[in-house]
């Protein structure tokens, strides 16, 4: 993450998105190599947005070409809500699909936090059916072994540095359960060549 070029906090999975997709053929040398085309994507979604929407609701504001069944994707993104958590998502799996079609994109779903809410399996629900409504793989961050209950808020603790965010412990068994998905779920396209 880049947040320093965040303008918006809220919007920052838009923004990196973005970043991406405006640096690929690096000009500002955010890549390690020109013409950037990734095989792989990996979004962790919903631990930052408070406001979540939903699934419905994003699906709504869907505008199809006139009189045809098909999706006009730029209305489409202009017509979501960019600080709610599920419409942020969806803008960002389809702006993706659109720009890499055969990347293949992991959506790692908040991981538990001292703080949760009264709605955090609707939370990981919502983000669920977003990420597989795009083919995305879901990686369940609730069960890489960060807890709640060893942690503290607003300080230090076992996996999270402030009840939230990963520390070093935390990052480590993220990056454990996101390799071992990837070793299953993965598939190289140009193999098929």
């Amino acid at each position: 993450e880049n947040r320093d070029n965040m303008t918006n906090y809220r919007d920052s999975i838009i923004n990196q998105v973005n970043v991406a997709i405006n640096d690929k053929d690096n000009p500002n040398n955010v890549f390690t190599e020109d013409d950037f085309n990734p095989d792989i994507i990996i979004l962790s979604a919903g631990t930052n947005l408070y406001y979540l929407g939903s699934y419905e609701s994003a699906m709504k504001k869907t505008v199809y070409v006139e009189g045809t069944n098909n999706i006009n994707i730029d209305a489409t993104l202009e017509n979501l809500n960019k600080n709610a958590c599920i419409d942020a998502l969806r803008s960002s799996l389809l702006t993706l699909k659109k720009e890499w079609p055969m990347a293949q994109i992991y959506v790692v779903l908040p991981i538990q936090r001292v703080s949760t809410e009264l709605t955090f399996s609707n939370r990981l629900e919502q983000i669920k059916l977003m990420a597989l409504r795009y083919g995305a793989v879901v990686i369940n961050g609730t069960d890489n072994g960060i807890i709640a209950d060893d942690n503290v808020q607003g300080s230090s603790g076992a996996t999270l540095s402030d009840g939230l965010h990963p520390n070093q412990n935390g990052q480590y068994l993220m990056t454990r359960q996101i390799l071992k998905s990837l070793e299953n779920n993965y598939f190289d396209y140009s193999l098929l060549d």
